[in-house]
């Protein structure tokens, strides 16, 4: 049959990185010589794609089973062919800053570590361009060199964790972990609804109803030893679990029943840095006739907030709560203590 024609050639190139220079080169290249009817044998897609056969034999599965193209050998052309002939690529069209954006969001998502949604998002970007309908002359990954993101340590997480919770969020199905509880000192199983998977100064966290005792704790992800995906499964609207209520004063990485209004100084550099940045939603910026900055905001746990404090050393200046104070100078006192020894 003679296949379709294409008004418009597609060619996807994008220098310096080869892994949009392989499988997805080929698809557009291929989908591009047996779209436009020319019936392309093995052994030609194997000479301009300067590839094995085989290579060529596993792309064109790729493209049958994974891209649903209805692509066939007809022995009497002696070369593969669209069996219909209306069928082709999806047609993307993207500006050059919308396609380093996608790239760019790419090494974002990377720089969290290794993650099932990283290699997904990897995936995704390929079968995009290998959609584009004009020719890109753009290296994405040679641009997105010159973006950087760096955010601090990074937990180290099994990626088998983060894969079986996302099934569970997915599927609202229960999970039983054996959890390392780091204050305590010993290890408790829980059987948990999860609710929501976030990330916190560098770590991911998993909230979530013990099925026990009904609290909605924060379990670290680095501190689950055992993680089974049960069969059982719960009804999520019916949770009356509410995202924003829940987060909506946690600073960092702490969540608990009571409500404390911090007053924090800041002078000399600290002020100007900290009036940089946006660190949390109820902030409240002012600053004071000495030109130092009031820093005003309410948390939920004083753990949450209190290594926080402590990183701008004696620029930062606790007004209040008082328990926050007395427990600020009792970290120091230990601090400095731990020092005579």
């Amino acid at each position: 049959m003679a296949g379709k024609k294409k008004s418009k050639t597609k060619s996807v190139s994008v220098q310096g990185s080869s892994k949009f220079r392989t499988r997805w080169r080929h698809v557009a290249i291929i989908d591009e010589r047996v779209g436009g009817g020319s019936a392309p044998n093995c052994n030609e897609l194997s000479r301009e794609l300067e590839v094995c056969s085989r290579t060529v034999l596993r792309d064109i599965e790729f493209m049958r089973y994974d891209l649903g193209a209805p692509i066939e050998y007809d022995p009497a052309r002696n070369g593969y062919v669209y069996t219909e002939p209306s069928w082709s690529l999806p047609n993307i069209r993207l500006t050059e800053g919308e396609l380093l954006a996608m790239a760019v969001g790419e090494k974002v998502v990377r720089a969290f570590g290794d993650s099932p949604w990283a290699k997904r998002l990897s995936e995704a970007f390929g079968k995009i361009t290998a959609g584009l309908s004009d020719r890109i002359d753009i290296g994405p990954e040679g641009l997105a060199s010159r973006f950087d993101f760096a955010f601090g340590g990074i937990a180290i997480v099994d990626e088998s964790v983060l894969a079986t919770l996302e099934t569970a969020i997915r599927e609202n199905r229960h999970v039983q972990m054996t959890y390392n509880r780091l204050d305590i000192g010993d290890e408790k199983k829980y059987k948990v609804e999860p609710y929501l998977l976030l990330r916190r100064r560098g770590a991911w966290y998993l909230v979530g109803r013990d099925c026990k005792s009904g609290h909605k704790p924060m379990f670290n992800l680095s501190r689950i030893r055992k993680l089974k995906l049960l069969k059982s499964q719960f009804d999520y609207a019916l949770s009356g679990f509410d995202r924003k209520e829940y987060l909506g004063d946690l600073a960092w990485a702490y969540h608990g029943q009571e409500e404390y209004r911090v007053a924090i100084n800041f002078s000399g550099k600290a002020a100007s840095l900290v009036e940089e940045r946006l660190w949390h939603p109820s902030q409240k910026l002012r600053r004071l006739k000495d030109g130092r900055l009031r820093f005003e905001v309410t948390v939920h746990h004083l753990w949450d907030i209190l290594p926080w404090i402590l990183s701008w050393a004696s620029e930062a200046k606790v007004i209040k709560p008082q328990q926050l104070k007395t427990l600020v100078k009792s970290e120091i006192r230990a601090m400095a203590a731990g020092l005579k020894k």
